[in-house]
């Protein structure tokens, strides 16, 4: 939870009024539900993309399934249907989490977990492994 201290405590007067500029410390919390969900629908459009590319390579019909423009080729289709996942994930993400005070550590680790799987099915030397004779 993030919370910031505003002021330091008041010096009250004799008269029980308190001086200007000097107010009670204000807890604030400000949810960070929204960045969490961003942060964690990038994680699954990665991932997305990192699943893509390999099974894409393995399933030749998959492959000629995602070639929507012949100038791009299949990365056309690759990169889209990865986008399109993020932004479903972050919409649903973001509904369920704007307002709420979500555990940034365990979705951090989840995060990276997933980016691993989006790098590693993005680097050649993985997905050509893949590659359909």
């Amino acid at each position: 939870m993030a919370s910031n201290t505003l002021l330091p405590p008041p010096v009250v007067s004799y008269d029980g009024d308190v001086p200007v500029g000097q107010t009670r410390p204000v807890e604030t919390s400000i949810p960070n539900g929204a960045a969490v969900a961003a942060i964690l629908a990038a994680a699954i459009g990665s991932a997305a993309l990192g699943l893509i590319i390999p099974i894409s390579e393995a399933l030749p019909a998959f492959k000629n399934a995602l070639n929507w423009y012949n100038p791009v080729g299949p990365l056309m289709g690759k990169t889209l249907v990865s986008v399109i996942v993020y932004f479903v994930a972050w919409f649903i993400l973001h509904r369920a989490w704007n307002d709420r005070d979500v555990a940034f550590s365990k979705i951090w680790k989840i995060s990276l977990i997933l980016l691993a799987i989006g790098f590693i099915g993005s680097f050649p030397l993985f997905y050509e492994m893949f590659t359909a004779s």
